[in-house]
């Protein structure tokens, strides 16, 4: 199954986001959505790449969010496609 192409998985991710009311880790999305890792991340920088998501690179890798949701105040870096 190509779950980065299925458009329930990015409403999924969309809602937990949401919900969870803060920018969330790769591993998180995988432990919540129960799918592995690096589908999780492909999954999330796609989404990031589209425009749908926000994507900022820390010291232990990317986290995301909604592109409505401010969390953030210092230059985002834009993932480059």
């Amino acid at each position: 199954m190509r779950v980065v192409r299925e458009p329930q998985f990015a409403e999924r991710v969309f809602r937990l986001i949401e919900a969870r009311g803060q920018p969330v880790s790769v591993e998180f999305v995988s432990h919540n959505l129960g799918i592995c890792w690096v589908t999780a991340k492909t999954l999330l920088l796609s989404l990031a790449q589209e425009g749908q998501l926000e994507a900022v690179r820390t010291t232990m890798g990317y986290v995301f969010y909604l592109p409505d949701q401010k969390f953030f105040t210092y230059k985002k870096e834009k993932l480059k496609g």
